[in-house]
């Protein structure tokens, strides 16, 4: 992805969660949830999913992690909990 990209996620999205020890960011834009770097490199920036497909994302994700939510994750900090609360695997 390009810079371009990156600041059109970060001017007109949403952020909803930070993974404070990758240091992932992600955010919600134009129906898709894309993560971001803190480091800023647009390279490192990629679209995870539609957010219509957030919840069997999220679930595949943490059974390979062994958690069972999003927020058992003690490295995460959920930033939009209002939004988040709509998946149930958040």
């Amino acid at each position: 992805m390009t810079k371009a990209d990156m600041i059109k996620v970060k001017r007109h999205g949403k952020l909803l969660a930070i993974d404070t020890v990758c240091g992932w960011q992600y955010w919600e834009y134009d129906g898709a949830l894309y993560s971001i770097n803190s480091d800023g490199n647009p390279e490192r920036m990629s679209i995870w999913c539609s957010m219509s497909r957030l919840d069997g994302h999220l679930h595949r994700l943490w059974r390979i992690c062994g958690k069972k939510k999003f927020t058992e994750c003690d490295d995460m900090v959920i930033v939009d909990k209002e939004r988040m609360s709509q998946f149930s695997w958040a």
